[in-house]
């Protein structure tokens, strides 16, 4: 990093904790953030302008959410300085996919391979999605595989708590009911949910002792490796792709879910080959059958070696300062069967009564939380 960098928070989307993120940044040099002041969308828009004019930067980063207007309508060509558009609004419509200047970053396979090939961005770069190295030292230190399988996801209500088929706390009771091993979650989910969770596991005669909840970790790369857990479940049906970085980090296995609706919701084509891919709870029965901790921890390292290449800090550093060429470039999205009516009757298992109301009311409060976001 040369030169001072100020960071610009627009508030658009909604509240920021400044100090708490000044507090997290408090180590890093030469580290400025400033937020735009409450007021209309154009009002924002004026002073942001103004801002850029008078910081005079080199560069301009556009990371927004992928509803923000005022921060891509604040930047224009011809103002001085190069515009990198880092797009990591995932799988939604995202604001300033299209502006015809600047240079256009994805973060991560899924995003390269749909940016390049659907939306037709062929000069797009690819710059790799990073967690902090966490070592290999605990992972070496790990004693003789045992029996009982150790599963682990990290993921929070928003991930999980949905109408969708498959559900999951039946899959998880599912799983420790074949495996006979433990599962531990980290994040918080509601009480309604882990009491859910909880019967699923007495229908299946699995004691409740067989999972705990871990409300937060600092890294799920380090958990993972000091907890020795051998297979990673990505949360479903939204899963987390830095999180899955995590995982790829740790060098432990890792099984995704392949979302019936939209691909892009599983980030199943950013795993390492030998990931468990499965769409119904059979298939990941079958994987579990077919894979004990020992071939496991085999897929693990596989994993931790796509990490050292495509989520590295190196791998972003060298990126960064030199770029990405073809062989460089993430692996292409897995082949993946079109079979219209299972797709159809998987997507009619998700649309409940209740599923509908709570969608319904989700549409509301966001209709309310945008605004109201127009006074601050």
């Amino acid at each position: 990093m040369q030169g001072p960098v100020t960071i610009v928070i627009t508030g658009v989307v909604g509240a920021t904790d400044l100090s708490a993120i000044q507090h997290a940044f408090r180590a890093a040099p030469g580290l400025e953030f400033i937020c735009v002041p409450a007021g209309s969308r154009l009002g924002k828009l004026q002073w942001l302008q103004a801002c850029l004019q008078a910081i005079n930067p080199e560069t301009v980063w556009l990371a927004n959410h992928h509803q923000d207007s005022v921060a891509v309508s604040a930047v224009q060509p011809g103002q001085g300085y190069a515009l990198k558009y880092l797009h990591h609004g995932d799988h939604h419509l995202c604001l300033g996919v299209f502006l015809s200047f600047g240079e256009h970053y994805d973060l991560h396979s899924m995003g390269f391979w749909n940016c390049r090939d659907v939306l037709h961005h062929k000069e797009n770069q690819y710059l790799p999605l990073i967690v902090a190295d966490p070592g290999l030292d605990s992972a070496k230190a790990r004693g003789a595989p045992s029996a009982e399988i150790v599963s682990c996801t990290a993921a929070g209500k928003n991930k999980i708590e949905h109408a969708y088929w498959p559900d999951y706390a039946d899959v998880i009771a599912d799983v420790l009911a074949k495996t006979g091993g433990k599962h531990l979650h980290v994040g918080r989910l509601s009480w309604l949910y882990r009491r859910k969770i909880r019967r699923a596991l007495a229908r299946r005669q699995v004691p409740s002792s067989a999972l705990e909840f871990i409300p937060y970790v600092p890294s799920v790369a380090r958990f993972l490796q000091e907890r020795q857990v051998d297979l990673y479940l990505a949360s479903f049906p939204y899963a987390g792709a830095r999180t899955a970085v995590e995982a790829m980090a740790a060098g432990v296995a890792i099984a995704g879910h392949d979302h019936s609706g939209k691909r892009f919701l599983g980030a199943v084509d950013m795993l390492p080959v030998g990931s468990c891919v499965w769409s119904t709870p059979d298939q990941l029965m079958t994987f579990l059958s077919a894979n004990d901790t020992v071939t496991l921890r085999q897929l693990g390292c596989q994993a931790r070696l796509h990490y050292e290449k495509y989520h590295s800090p190196e791998s972003l550093m060298k990126a960064l300062q030199f770029g990405v060429n073809e062989s460089g470039f993430p692996p292409q999205p897995m082949p993946r069967p079109s079979d219209e009516l299972d797709a159809a009757l998987l997507r009619s298992a998700q649309f409940t009564f209740s599923g509908v109301l709570k969608r319904r009311g989700l549409r509301c409060f966001r209709a309310v939380k945008a605004f109201l976001s127009r006074f601050r």
